[in-house]
Parts: structure tokens; C-alpha cells; sequence
């Protein structure tokens, strides 16, 4: 995927490198808008549970080249929307903010393709 065809594609390494750290020092996640619904939609990934799980799938996509597009947020930074191939209606939302990747929302989107 060229970087023409990705967007976010300079921050995807970032990303990676960030989350691959400690919890508390290098990411977060937002306890209501991306913690508690990821417990819901992804109840074990790899052997895991809960934030770790999440971390561990998005690390997981980010290396498979998931496609991602830019938002910005209320206060003007840039964040990025993952969406999940292989369930279509599952978006994650992430920024940097402070040298910190913030996980700030996991859901299932509203608008399902087909209606």
C-alpha cells in the first residue's frame, strides 16, 4: 500500500512502536468509549482479556497494513479511524497525544454496508 493510499500510513510505524510498550507509560485506552465495548466485541484475543487484548489486535492490524483514514478530532489534532477487514463494521479510533497513543474509541459502526 503506497502512501498516497494510506493517510495515516507515516504514523502506522509510530503506532506500532508505542504500543508495542508498557501500558501507563507509552498507550492508554478510554475506559468508556473503547475499553468496555472491546470487552463486549472482542471477549478473548490471543489468550487475552480486556485492554491487553485490544492492544494486542490492533498491534495485529496495524502490521497486516489495515486500512486507515484520518479524522480530526474536536480540538483540531489529527487521529486515525482503523477499519477492520474482516469485520467490516468494526472501527477503531486512535491519536498520539503526548508522546502517548491514545485508544480512544472500539465499536461497531451504526451504518452497516447493505442497509
Amino acid at each position: 500500500m503506497s502512501s498516497a493510499d494510506d493517510p495515516c500510513g507515516r504514523l502506522r510505524s509510530e503506532l506500532i512502536r508505542l504500543l508495542e510498550g508498557e501500558e501507563e507509560e507509552h498507550w492508554r485506552i478510554s475506559r468508556t468509549r473503547a475499553l468496555e465495548p472491546g470487552r463486549r466485541i472482542l471477549r478473548e484475543y490471543r489468550g487475552h482479556f480486556g485492554a491487553y487484548a485490544i492492544n494486542l489486535f490492533l498491534v495485529d492490524l496495524l502490521r497486516a497494513g489495515c486500512r486507515m483514514h484520518p479524522v480530526e478530532l474536536g480540538s483540531g489534532a489529527l487521529a486515525c479511524v482503523l477499519h477492520c477487514e474482516e469485520r467490516r463494521d468494526l472501527y477503531i479510533k486512535v491519536t498520539i497525544d503526548e508522546g502517548m497513543v491514545v485508544i480512544l474509541s472500539f465499536h461497531i459502526s451504526e451504518h452497516r454496508e447493505g442497509g
